[in-house]
């Protein structure tokens, strides 16, 4: 039985460490792109860093839900972009 515990701990303790890697990797980049600026990228950023997977969870819950009922965030598509870039010139 020990022996069962033991190779289970050993076999998630990879996963884990990946899953958490991923997960800030992912909130760091996505704050990269996003528009937050200042106190709240400073605060969001440390989260993310202190508490992994509850700060990615929370900041992809409240900051991007906030920011798509702003508008922030929304993707443009090609047309768009190229519209955009002729009415610049």
């Amino acid at each position: 039985m020990e022996t069962i515990k033991f190779g289970l701990l050993l076999s998630i303790i990879p996963f884990t460490a990946i899953f958490l890697i991923i997960t800030i990797w992912w909130a760091l980049v996505d704050m990269s792109l996003q528009k937050i600026t200042g106190m709240k990228r400073t605060l969001w950023t440390l989260a993310v860093i202190l508490v992994p997977p509850f700060g990615a969870l929370a900041y992809n819950y409240f900051a991007k839900h906030r920011e798509t009922e702003q508008g922030y965030g929304q993707g443009f598509n090609g047309a768009e972009l190229m519209a955009a870039a002729a009415k610049k010139e």
